[in-house]
């Protein structure tokens, strides 16, 4: 130990420093206890990094249970902001994104869902910008525009109502207000349909347009086609008569489908 010591008083020496670095001279100050202390040390260092770098057992089966996309989605279900929407996309894949989309939509647990809504928002958006054959298929099942033979015109009324108001299609009332209802304005030549809306459904002409009731409405104008593969609707959401908001959704046609590529808030208050 004593000539290690004496090494290293000699590396910290400038004078010395160029003649005394070199490795045969560290070989030559070591004697059997100064390798000893310098093994135990690098094997210190050495279990140190295994340990951090590698999860102990539990973790790892831990991590492979919520590898699988069944366990993920029943860990999606207790909690929709647990992985982004493009990572929940990227994990699960459309089939059992429009699984997790359906089950949320059918939460009435104010408590539970107030984190869904941000959530479903992006998962519709990154569903309809992939324009592939699988999410497509996914936006339609959960729009529930699958029948092709519909007119055009009802499948996006529907798609626009599903869009903003999940799949119950329905606006709650507040204490001492009336039933929720929904103002369809057309031009008087579009088709009557289902439209699924959980309130009294008004199909009127845009000169038509009654005075504002005090419980919530929706009303929806009439489509705009600018071509065979572009639309656009306004929706107009009223909570109550101070509160409310409008939004202009933007169709393109992809096939015999039509699916929602773009969303602006118009007004709010």
């Amino acid at each position: 130990m004593d000539a290690l010591r004496d090494f290293l008083a000699r590396l910290l020496d400038r004078e010395e420093w160029d003649s005394s670095l070199s490795l045969e001279a560290l070989e030559a100050a070591m004697d059997p206890l100064a390798w000893l202390m310098v093994g135990f040390v690098m094997g210190t260092i050495g279990l140190a990094l295994l340990f951090r770098l590698r999860p102990p057992a539990a973790s790892r089966e831990a991590m492979g249970a919520e590898a699988m996309p069944g366990s993920l989605l029943e860990r999606l279900r207790q909690n929709p902001a647990y992985l982004t929407p493009a990572a929940i996309l990227q994990r699960l894949g459309s089939e059992l994104v429009l699984e997790l989309l359906e089950h949320w939509d059918q939460v009435e647990d104010d408590q539970m869902s107030s984190r869904w809504p941000p959530v479903r928002e992006e998962l519709l958006r990154l569903l309809s910008a992939q324009h592939a054959f699988g999410p497509i298929r996914a936006l339609m099942a959960y729009y529930r525009c699958t029948d092709q033979s519909e007119p055009a015109s009802l499948r996006i009324r529907r798609t626009a109502l599903i869009h903003k108001l999940g799949q119950r299609r329905t606006l709650p009332s507040l204490e001492n207000q009336p039933p929720a209802q929904l103002m369809v304005f057309t031009d008087g030549q579009e088709p009557v349909g289902e439209l699924g809306f959980q309130g009294r459904i008004h199909w009127l002409r845009p000169e038509h347009r009654p005075q504002m009731s005090d419980g919530p409405m929706v009303e929806l104008d009439p489509i705009s086609f600018h071509s065979l593969e572009a639309a656009t609707i306004k929706v107009r959401i009223y909570r109550s008569l101070l509160v409310g908001s409008g939004f202009r959704l933007h169709f393109t046609r992809i096939g015999q489908d039509w699916i929602i590529t773009k969303e602006e808030l118009e007004w709010a208050r």
